[in-house]
């Protein structure tokens, strides 16, 4: 299964996006998408996630992500197949073809977001926050070796990570995750000089003026 496309529309802060993983017709197997902070990578990479696991689980019911009035469209490419979804404020509808075509036993989409550092630290553990950070996805990955024609989505690629092992993680990945037939997409505030992979998005942020704003409108 292959991530094709995402479609964001009518968000009150970051406009309309439009993402496209394909070259030549044909899906890439990896996908970077590069932008600062508040530039909506993890706006788009949970959606992906929570829109394939409401569309197949929930029953056209999208809790726990908040879409803040926009709506967001998603291809997926099942068996040649193209299988939409498309979500709303707090639904979320999935194409006849989705439906027919989806397999939850074997196609899934997988979300490692920033809470996968708390989730796998310790609290009374000197484990470092790079480790942390890439603990869960390598268990997943290489240890388990159950991920499989899958979609994986890594927010937050570089947390706690240097350059040098940014670059070795993203190796790692690299070897493991084409050997069992999966998609990689992530998210990362530089790039890795990965030409043809690497999406930058458009939006930038002003984080201290907003946190400035917040930190006033809390003092009232």
């Amino acid at each position: 299964m292959r991530l094709r496309s995402i479609y964001l529309r009518g968000h009150p802060v970051l406009g309309d996006i439009s993402i496209d993983l394909s070259v030549g017709g044909k899906v890439i197997d990896t996908g970077i998408l590069v932008g600062s902070s508040g530039s909506g990578k993890s706006l788009l990479l949970r959606s992906c996630a929570f829109g394939w696991g409401a569309a197949a689980i929930s029953r056209g019911t999208l809790t726990g992500h908040s879409l803040r009035g926009c709506r967001v469209r998603l291809n997926y490419e099942i068996d040649g197949e193209v299988a939409v979804i498309e979500m709303s404020e707090d639904k979320v509808t999935g194409s006849p073809l989705f439906h027919q075509k989806r397999e939850t036993d074997r196609n899934l989409v997988l979300f490692y977001g920033v809470d996968r550092v708390i989730t796998h630290r310790h609290r009374d553990s000197e484990e470092p926050m790079g480790i942390s950070s890439i603990l869960s996805i390598v268990c997943d990955i290489f240890v388990k070796d159950s991920v499989r024609d899958s979609v994986i989505l890594i927010d937050d690629f570089d947390l706690g990570l240097d350059e040098q092992s940014m670059k070795l993680f993203w190796a790692f990945l690299w070897k493991h995750h084409r050997n069992l037939g999966n998609q990689l997409i992530v998210g990362m505030r530089r790039g890795i000089g990965l030409s043809g992979r690497e999406i930058r998005l458009p939006h930038e942020m002003d984080i201290l003026g907003e946190a400035i704003k917040l930190a006033k409108k809390e003092g009232i």
